[in-house]
């Protein structure tokens, strides 16, 4: 910054008022304008490398501090004769007469406390004033200190949102009683047909998994056990879990044949009340697995609409037992960041079991050469 020519606050909410500071009502030099990256560690047993959670950049409070007299501000001598003021301070474009008024006129900004706007020649910030502090010498001349606590670097604000809470206990509950309903279904006078009543029982246990992951995250959160963050991240993870074995159930319905779901020695033995039974059985079981999509893809949006997105490149849910070196292999071409992904979801281990979701951050991809 060159030699600094003004120095202006400007009220952006409440009256509006614009208070200039030039020659020698300006601060003393020196403004220090420092900033920091807000974050959060987490420290896991067993992981020598801890886990960030970024939370956005913060701008530090700025203080600065001058001295104002009345033979540089005042336009008279104490004479009454006219002279040349050198220490200019306009509020809303009208010089004030003396110290005291350029005093009383900072003053008035702190006590009206709204959202300022400052500006001192190619700088600006946003935020409030926060202290002032006036130390008078003599009855004309007193030395001032302010302080203004920011809340940005001068971006145009925009409306201030919030997503949805992350309701965790409503969630739990209302997927409880639609697993217990269908977990009821599952077990229907006949006998299922072996790999059907495995690829079934499969499903329905990755639900009840998941389903018991979100009772124990809403007991966590009455602990205040995670940042909202996380609670939504875990959240989604049983969301799309439940969204995506119910799916397979509603599929494996649909595609097997009537004589295939019973347990039979042979197809031809089937009567007809047998083949009402499954008809009546696999639809009861289709409106409950929809029911569990239909609960879990709406729960998904909204957990979706509380994550920050701006850093994620996709989610995986795992189909097979695998490891997040293959799913590293599979987003950024190499196994090598599987710890990137193991830190950002918070694992434990580095084996994923069938059913669990893997949230993928975008990372910057490092030059590996020709």
């Amino acid at each position: 910054m060159g030699d600094p020519t003004s120095f202006t606050i400007h009220e952006l909410t409440g009256d509006g008022r614009t208070l200039d500071l030039q020659g020698r009502c300006l601060p003393y030099k020196g403004y220090q304008l420092k900033g920091k990256m807000r974050a959060e560690f987490t420290w896991y047993p067993g992981n020598a490398v801890a886990s960030v959670q970024m939370l956005g950049a913060k701008e530090e409070p700025s203080t600065v501090k001058g001295t104002w007299k009345d033979r540089f501000i005042r336009s008279t001598d104490d004479n009454g004769f006219p002279v040349t003021n050198t220490g200019i301070a306009l509020l809303n474009g009208q010089q004030l007469a003396d110290a005291e008024a350029v005093i009383n006129a900072m003053d008035s900004f702190r006590l009206a406390g709204q959202l300022l706007e400052v500006t001192w020649d190619g700088t600006v910030r946003r935020g409030i004033m926060s202290d002032f502090t006036q130390n008078w010498l003599r009855h004309e001349v007193v030395e001032w200190e302010v302080t203004f606590d920011w809340v940005s670097r001068g971006e145009n604000e925009q409306p201030i949102t919030f997503a949805k809470p992350v309701d965790s206990t409503s969630f739990a509950g209302q997927l409880k009683t639609l697993v217990d309903n269908l977990t009821a279904l599952a077990a229907p006078a006949f006998e299922l047909a072996d790999q059907y009543s495995s690829l079934i029982n499969g499903y329905i246990a990755q639900i009840t998994s998941a389903s018991d992951q979100l009772t124990d995250l809403a007991t966590d959160v009455s602990d205040i056990a995670f940042t909202a963050q996380e609670t939504a991240r875990r959240a989604l993870a049983a969301a799309q879990s439940v969204q995506s074995n119910a799916n397979d159930i509603r599929e494996l319905v649909e595609s097997t044949p009537a004589a295939s779901v019973i347990k039979t020695d042979s197809p031809t033995d089937l009567t007809l009340g047998d083949l009402l039974s499954v008809d009546v059985f696999t639809r009861a079981v289709k409106v409950a697995a929809r029911a569990l999509v239909a609960l879990a893809s709406t729960e998904a949006d909204t957990l979706r609409s509380s994550i920050d997105q701006t850093n994620l490149l996709d989610s995986f849910l795992a189909r097979s037992p695998t490891d997040l070196r293959q799913v590293s292999q599979l987003y950024y071409g190499t196994p090598d960041e599987w710890r990137t992904l193991l830190q950002y979801n918070q694992f434990n281990s580095s084996k994923l079991s069938v059913g669990q979701l893997v949230l993928v951050p975008k990372i910057e991809q490092p030059d590996r050469g020709v």
